[in-house]
């Protein structure tokens, strides 16, 4: 559990793919197999970066790619491939391909070689690759704030068909594989959009946010692994004297997607309780959304402000954690979140409240106190994730 001190005190806050195999049925065409492909649940999102994603809203999908390999990922079976009624197949889709609206693709795939075993997937690429460029894709974390356009991967072998079906082409017959990729977003996001502090102590009367950031990243990814070494510009977070450097230095390296400073979130003590007795005050801010890639351990997050009371007035303090809580929705058990996953939302939620709307909380006592535990309720939601689903 990571401890705070009163001005470092902790913080608060198938692709559904068919593959038919011709092997030994009679009559059968030597070494090849058909490939039926159906893309299902596309569906195209709009929305600035930042703005807040909706429990079950879909991944957005500008361009796709999809790869017919094998066990070594060494080839790409295009040669000799064809569409129905022997037309040329479709292996790469643009943003006008796609167009808007679009809910699936259906492409099927004959003649294709029987080392084909695998089948890998990329979205949102921005140009048509080759299976090794795929392989390698890899980009750094601030190219990856943009909610629109995040690379998605997907990987699946082929199985046979669990009913044991047939498939035809040509008076040939071939038994049917399956595959069941899901294109996944890289990384797991951070939503803020508030801070909501209880003034039920008798020492501060004003708390005015000053920023908000985060450290202890990956600051770039590889074919969907995080990769490099994590980002930690301040070693201590109980060191003031660190903290204080970083926030008020003027240093470019100390600005960027990873922090947002504010003028306007002020947290005034209420002059009357509401109906627990309790002196809440709120601060919304513009939503904001934080992109780490994952799966990876809990990043750090930081609050720097200032507070106003009774030993005076811009009285300066943080909060920092690394420790997060959720309510497990299998178990309905609250548990601490030990890492971080792709294609999660967390966004931060007080305990105990009914708020659920991405305010980040904190009490008086978590000022005031020289050694402090503070555990931020984070409830995680799940994108809606490109389902791709298989179609005889």
């Amino acid at each position: 559990m990571k401890l705070t001190k009163l001005m470092l005190s902790a913080c608060v806050a198938a692709l559904a793919l068919v593959s038919c195999n011709k092997e030994e049925h009679t009559p059968v065409v030597d070494g090849v197999k058909t490939v039926e492909m159906s893309i299902a649940n596309l569906i195209m999102t709009k929305g600035d970066a930042g703005t807040k994603i909706s429990d079950g809203a879909a991944v957005v999908v500008n361009d796709f790619q999809v790869f017919l390999t094998d066990d070594t990922y060494t080839h790409a079976y295009t040669e000799g491939v064809k569409g129905d009624n022997n037309a040329e197949p479709k292996f790469y889709w643009t943003k006008t391909d796609l167009g808007t609206g679009f809910t699936s693709i259906a492409q099927n795939y004959h003649y294709v070689s029987h080392h084909c075993t695998k089948i890998v997937a990329v979205a949102n690429a921005g140009k048509q690759l080759t299976l090794a460029e795929a392989l390698e894709l890899g980009t750094t974390i601030d190219l990856q704030q943009d909610q629109n356009n995040l690379l998605l991967f997907a990987n699946a072998a082929l199985t046979r068909h669990a009913e044991g079906k047939m498939h035809e082409s040509e008076g040939k017959y071939a038994e049917v594989y399956v595959a069941n990729p899901i294109l996944t977003p890289t990384v797991a996001r951070f939503e803020v959009d508030g801070f909501v502090m209880n003034f039920n102590g008798e020492k501060y009367t004003k708390a005015t946010v000053l920023d908000i950031a985060f450290q202890d990243y990956y600051p770039s990814m590889k074919n969907a692994v995080p990769t490099g070494t994590r980002v930690i510009p301040i070693a201590n977070l109980d060191a003031d004297a660190d903290v204080y450097s970083w926030f008020n230095s003027t240093a470019a390296a100390n600005f960027g997607w990873f922090r947002d400073s504010f003028t306007t979130a002020v947290l005034e003590k209420p002059a009357t309780p509401d109906a627990a007795n309790r002196y809440i005050a709120k601060a919304d801010i513009a939503p904001k959304a934080y992109h780490f890639f994952a799966p990876a351990e809990v990043p750090d997050m930081m609050i720097n402000l200032v507070l106003d009371g009774i030993a005076g007035t811009n009285i300066p303090a943080y909060l920092w954690t690394n420790i997060f809580k959720y309510v497990d929705k299998a178990t309905n058990e609250t548990k601490t979140l030990e890492q971080i996953e792709p294609g999660k939302i967390y966004r931060m939620s007080a305990a105990g409240e009914a708020l659920g709307d991405g305010s980040i909380p904190f009490d008086e006592e978590d000022l005031n106190a020289v050694e402090r535990c503070l555990e931020v309720t984070v409830d995680v939601a799940n994108w809606e994730v490109i389902l791709v689903t298989p179609e005889f």
